[in-house]
């Protein structure tokens, strides 16, 4: 009867225990941080818009939000998604 080996061969690779969790973490960082947006602060001369410098509200902006937007939108099929 053969002897059986209860452990890997020389040749077969070694496993880290927790190296697949440190991989996947350092990938979602590095993802995370390729995604962010640059700020748009110091580039606002390249819009090409002046600032104004005052700034005046519309006869309806001046009303303020109608308190009875939600009948007048959707009813009650909106009312569930908003409230």
């Amino acid at each position: 009867m053969e002897k059986q080996l209860n452990h890997p061969p020389e040749s077969a690779p070694r496993r880290i225990p927790g190296a697949g969790r440190v991989v996947c973490a350092c990938l979602a960082a590095v993802a995370a941080v390729g995604c962010m947006p640059k700020p748009l602060g110091p580039r606002i001369g390249e819009a090409g818009v002046e600032i104004p410098s005052t700034w005046q509200a519309t006869r309806a902006a001046r009303k303020g939000v109608d308190s009875d937007w939600l009948r007048k939108t959707g009813g009650a099929p909106l009312s569930v998604l908003v409230g």
